[in-house]
């Protein structure tokens, strides 16, 4: 499979993406308030599947990411490097807790085209004071490069992801 850099750019704005969604954990109906999570969390590790048309295309494990900062007005701070290529990305998100799942809504992120009209919901696995565990999967479609046929194709793409928060 022929690998573009379009396609590295939309795998590493899926794991900034994914890394937000993250910092949305919680177990209550909460907008910011007096969360657990509020302050600054070490993102310890991170586990990401990432599926094509239902084939594994890869299974990564990825440790010491970054920091995200929940702040109690609902809205927080990330920062995150990728441990492959070294590429930093910064941002700003707003989040909330509900029905045991944390939602972020990334503001900004840079070097990415994503928006406002995004948000991802974690499911929280272990939810402590000084460690958050959340999972979350989601679909898109993107188009595909085939050579053989210098035609592109529409192919779905599900990611899978866990992710281990421990607090500063």
């Amino acid at each position: 499979m022929l690998t573009t850099n379009t396609e590295i750019m939309k795998k590493q704005n899926a794991i900034i993406l994914i890394f937000l969604a993250t910092m949305a954990l919680g177990a209550c109906d909460k907008i910011g308030g007096s969360s657990i999570l509020v302050g600054t969390w070490d993102i310890s590790s991170m586990s990401l599947r990432s599926y094509t048309d239902g084939t594994l295309e890869s299974d990564t494990i990825m440790n010491d990411l970054g920091t995200l900062t929940f702040n109690k007005a609902g809205d927080g701070l990330f920062s995150i490097t990728s441990e492959s290529t070294g590429h930093a990305s910064t941002g700003t998100f707003e989040w909330f807790e509900k029905n045991n799942k944390v939602f972020i809504n990334p503001i900004n992120l840079t070097d990415s085209i994503m928006t406002k009209n995004l948000a991802i919901g974690f499911e929280v696995k272990t939810n402590t004071s000084t460690q958050q565990v959340w999972s979350a999967e989601y679909s898109s479609y993107s188009d595909t490069y085939v050579p053989e046929t210098d035609s592109y194709v529409k192919s779905l793409a599900k990611m899978y992801v866990e992710m281990d928060l421990r607090k500063q």
